[in-house]
């Protein structure tokens, strides 16, 4: 099934629920059973402009207050602002900018074609939900959890994952906590997110709101070589910490910035994929840009940019972050919260915008929109923006691609073939692989032979069947790696080949042999028919037919 994705978009419940009982709202049509649900939402019920900067950021595996983190703040657009951060244990927290809780989802249950939902809490407005689902079989373990930032600088081992990651990704929206559940609503508003998949292939991202009338507060710090960073105030950076290792049970980062408080941090662990992250800079004109390296074709794309130029101290212009994610072409959303520094404090605004994969809104004013792109295509090594709104500015963005490794089942062995045909031989099996290769010709490949043709499983068992007439007599030398993603088996004539019943035949590819490092089992299955010999029926001379 490899790696299974859909974005979606609900509409918060337009009851007004503030008992805390709950509403449950069912979810169908997503076509899988999830595996991890990444929510993110602003304060907007339609696509366009909010006048407040609010935001929402939460993951949950299960409906327990174990599987779900969530991150969120609010602030309104006052000179007199209120505001309030959270971390607590749901999927979704709107906290609105009057230190409400206006709206409170958390999961109930992770079901076959979907999920259900439920509503703690509304107020009665009907905001717009974005949540990326995750699934499939390539997803092989997922995990949201809590770190505590280290307190002095050096390597700290984070455990209890309870597998080790291909990727995590970092959120909080606060610093100065120790534990969720916590309210801060003294306190200016801060954005950490961070992506990691190797000590190479990391980025950052930090934002600060300012609080005062003034609004002189407001910053922000993205970075390319660090996995995590957090600001403190709007020149100074509280935690920065770069990824050391994934580890059997979790990870280890290494801290080279450190405030002495031991912020609570929520982070997603997932395992199985094939993952890239990366940056690139805006295209500076309208059209499409191609961007590559990412080495496979991913489903799934999160985009995050402070909506500055690349920098490498703290910038102390404005905060802002835009945050989208696409799992195809028509299922994308971006979302912005922004604010401008030493400009009235009415320049707070969220942006949501569902025919985009990235938009970028200039802080100054929170309306006019500086650049904004859609996805055009994912691509064999990477994907495709299409620019709608560009300008001369060349922003900084990074990336976190997901997508799983298939295998497609071709060949004239995939046709509607008999017996006679397995008798006869020179039937071919190729497999093509998406998102994976095999492993390197020569005398690597050539010891995973044997395992690829193990793999070759048929359903039934008859004596003179496939298992033991043809899987267990196809010589290595028939399997032959024709390229980095693409083996063909040719089938020699197997003269003692003899079914009674349809034989349905599997390939499924061993771990071994694929550089990935995890099996996949081709699609699709193909069947071998038997040949039905009827016995000629003879009329006797008394006219008695035998």
């Amino acid at each position: 099934m490899a790696l299974l994705s859909k974005l979606i978009q609900i509409t918060q419940t337009a009851s007004v629920i503030s008992s805390g009982t709950g509403e449950d709202t069912a979810i169908t049509g997503v076509g899988f059973q999830p595996k991890i649900l990444i929510a993110f939402a602003v304060d907007g019920t339609a696509d366009g402009i909010n006048a407040n900067a609010v935001q929402s950021l939460g993951a949950g595996t299960g409906s327990t207050t174990a599987q779900q983190v969530g991150s969120y703040y609010g602030q309104d657009n006052v000179a007199a602002n209120t505001r309030q951060s959270v971390i607590d244990n749901h999927l979704v927290y709107i906290v609105g900018a009057s230190q409400a809780n206006n709206g409170v989802l958390d999961i109930k249950s992770l079901d076959s074609d979907g999920m259900t939902l439920t509503w703690l809490r509304s107020d009665g407005v009907q905001r717009k939900i974005n949540i990326l689902c995750l699934g499939g079989s390539d997803l092989t373990n997922v995990k949201t959890g809590y770190i505590a930032a280290k307190t002095t600088t050096g390597n700290q081992a984070y455990t209890g994952v309870g597998f080790q990651p291909d990727c995590v990704l970092f959120f909080t929206h606060q610093d100065d906590i120790s534990a969720p559940p916590s309210w801060i609503t003294s306190s200016a508003q801060r954005l950490t997110l961070g992506f990691a998949k190797s000590t190479t292939k990391r980025g950052s991202l930090s934002t600060r709101f300012g609080f005062n009338g003034a609004n002189t507060q407001d910053a922000h710090y993205q970075r390319t070589n660090s996995a995590l960073s957090m600001l403190l105030n709007a020149t100074t950076v509280a935690a920065e910490a770069d990824l050391v290792s994934f580890d059997a049970d979790g990870f280890t980062l290494n801290y080279t910035t450190v405030e002495g408080t031991a912020n609570v941090i929520q982070y997603i662990a997932l395992k199985g994929l094939k993952v890239d992250v990366g940056n690139f800079l805006q295209k500076t004109s309208t059209g499409t840009q191609g961007i590559t390296g990412v080495g496979f074709i991913p489903n799934t794309l999160i985009l995050a940019s402070a909506v500055e130029t690349a920098q490498t101290t703290v910038q102390q212009t404005h905060s802002a972050n835009a945050l989208g994610m696409a799992t195809s072409t028509t299922q994308r959303v971006a979302t912005e919260t922004t604010s401008k520094n030493g400009v009235s404090t009415t320049v707070k605004k969220s942006v949501l915008d569902s025919a985009n994969i990235i938009k970028m809104v200039d802080p100054a004013d929170g309306s006019t929109v500086k650049s904004a792109a859609d996805l055009s295509s994912f691509d064999s090594g990477g994907f495709t923006l299409n620019w709608g709104t560009a300008d001369a500015v060349a922003r900084e963005i990074l990336y976190l691609a997901l997508g799983g490794r298939t295998i497609a089942l071709t060949g004239t062995a995939t046709a509607s073939i008999t017996e006679a045909d397995i008798v006869a031989g020179g039937k071919t099996i190729i497999l093509t692989l998406t998102g994976d290769t095999w492993v390197a010709t020569g005398a690597t490949f050539d010891a995973q032979r044997q395992n690829i043709i193990n793999g070759l499983d048929s359903a039934q068992a008859e004596a003179t069947g496939w298992d033991a007439e043809v899987k267990a007599k196809i010589p290595v030398t028939d399997v032959v790696r024709t390229s980095d993603t693409v083996v063909t088996i040719t089938l020699s004539a197997e003269a003692g080949y003899n079914i009674t019943a349809t034989e349905t035949i599997t390939a499924t590819i061993p771990a071994t042999a694929l550089t990935g490092g995890v099996a996949v089992v081709a699609s699709p299955t193909f069947t071998v028919n038997p040949i039905v010999i009827t016995k000629p029926r003879f009329r006797s001379l008394l006219g008695v037919g035998y």
